[in-house]
């Protein structure tokens, strides 16, 4: 049987142990200590390579824990600011749109 690495998570920088081949993990394991932080990377690389809006990015990130932010790698601060910024803005700004589309009202 082959020794477990010592690993560290892409996002959080957690020390993990993994083996590729003596592991029912799934292979995502290889790069992340655990979905969570599959999930908030996979949300920044949809981002960034827009096929989300910032909204959508902070509704996701919303989802994820991020409670291990002070740990993360600078470039994951970085985006998760950058998303909470611009998604949180427009996420207020829109919802203030909805409000007054639905007060304006036509009469026939």
């Amino acid at each position: 049987m082959a020794k477990k690495a010592k690993r560290i998570c892409y996002v959080d920088k957690t020390q993990y142990e993994y083996c590729p081949r003596c592991s029912d993990a799934p292979k995502w394991h290889f790069t992340f200590c655990c979905e969570n932080c599959k999930n908030i990377n996979y949300i920044i690389d949809e981002y960034t390579a827009k096929y989300i809006t910032a909204t959508e990015a902070y509704e996701e990130l919303e989802k994820c824990d991020l409670s291990n932010y002070d740990n993360f790698t600078d470039y994951h601060k970085q985006m998760v600011d950058e998303i909470k910024t611009n998604g949180k803005k427009k996420s207020t700004d829109e919802k203030r749109v909805k409000k007054v589309e639905t007060k304006v009202g036509y009469d026939e």
